[in-house]
């Protein structure tokens, strides 16, 4: 499976690196001089795109439900004031642990010692 992947700003460039490794396609907000823009603004190229969003910001998400988007999936990192090398080694452990089609229509939290994940699949429901 081709992962494209979007870094938010509060996610260190640094971190590009250990995509490239894995072989995925992989941009920061601060390259693409996206460093202002709104986060509606990034979640509609994201879903053009067909980019993960990588953020600490969980606007993403907020945006992504309330809307009922089926994408982008959005991967939050909760971690406490992390360095670069706490946010590459908590993803490292994330991807080389779960299955290539595990990132579809998803919301994904990331935290130092587990991971959940929830599912943008939306079942209409008749009342």
């Amino acid at each position: 499976m081709h992962y494209c992947f979007f870094l938010d700003m509060g996610i260190s460039p640094a971190v590009k690196s250990l995509f490239e490794k894995f072989g995925f396609q992989v941009v920061h907000a601060q390259d693409e001089k996206m460093h202002d823009s709104s986060d509606e603004d990034i979640v509609q190229i994201a879903r053009e795109k067909g980019f993960t969003i990588i953020t600490t910001d969980l606007d993403f998400s907020k945006i992504v439900v309330l809307q009922k988007l089926p994408n982008p999936t959005i991967i939050t990192l909760r971690l406490r004031n992390p360095s670069a090398d706490e946010q590459t080694a908590v993803l490292a452990k994330f991807f080389s642990s779960i299955s290539p089609h595990y990132l579809e229509s998803c919301l994904v939290t990331i935290e130092k010692e587990r991971h959940r994940r929830r599912s943008l699949i939306y079942e209409s429901v008749d009342c």
